[in-house]
């Protein structure tokens, strides 16, 4: 009989996201061990793609230490280094993924018939890069979003506009009764968030939480376009 442990992430950090301003190359993160057991841990930086390795990964920030072991209810903290950052664009935030591998012990079976499987967990946090052209949006990133309603056959999906230098962080969306998946929209650019089912009719306004700099939760409402 085979039996999987546990998959809940229980190394945690300390906040959400970490930003990088323009002229700062360093900043630390720390990390929390709330299991019973000693875990081994693996962190990197990538670009987001969930297929990437740590030998592929591709991102201007190094993270130190690379890999080491955590025992119960310990703290570790990390160092991220920016470097390469004059390749960075001026005139927008860059966003990268920092990776939290985590890696249980193998457990002892309690029979000789029952085989246990050991599930490594992978948290993603965001990585910021911000140019000092740039000051911290408040609330007029929230302001600026605009949203359209497309709707084809019996499937609808609202369309979100971020005129923006800065990455809006979308914790979610609803219209209505509907409501979407989180999602997160690069500046300048737009992006499809699919809705669960079709918006009741007359429904305009979309109400919507955005994910600030300290990682809060802040409520918006907007009319469709």
């Amino acid at each position: 009989m085979a039996c999987s442990l546990p998959a809940t992430a229980s190394v945690v950090a300390e906040r959400t996201r970490v930003i990088f301003s323009e002229g700062n190359t360093e900043e630390s993160l720390q990390l929390v061990n709330s299991n019973s057991y000693p875990v081994a841990v693996q962190v990197w930086v990538d670009d987001g793609d969930l297929a990437a390795t740590p030998e592929k990964s591709i991102s201007p920030v190094l993270v130190l230490p690379p890999l080491f072991r955590l025992q119960p209810q310990a703290q570790r903290s990390l160092r991220l280094i920016l470097s390469g950052a004059s390749k960075l664009p001026v005139d927008r935030e860059s966003a990268f993924w920092l990776n939290v591998y985590e890696i249980p012990p193998k457990a002892t079976p309690k029979t000789e018939d029952e085989s246990l499987v050991t599930l490594a967990l992978r948290m993603q946090y965001k990585v910021f890069y911000r140019p000092k052209s740039l000051q911290a949006p408040g609330d007029t990133l929230g302001k600026a979003l605009t949203f359209t309603l497309e709707t084809k056959g019996d499937t609808a999906l609202i369309r979100v506009d971020n005129p923006t230098p800065y990455y809006a962080s979308l914790a979610s969306l609803t219209l209505g009764s509907t409501e979407s998946l989180p999602d997160m929209v690069a500046p300048f650019s737009k992006l499809d968030f699919p809705l669960n089912r079709l918006a009741p009719a007359g429904s305009k306004t979309v109400n919507f939480v955005l994910i600030d700099d300290l990682g809060n939760r802040k409520e918006f409402s907007k009319n469709l376009k």
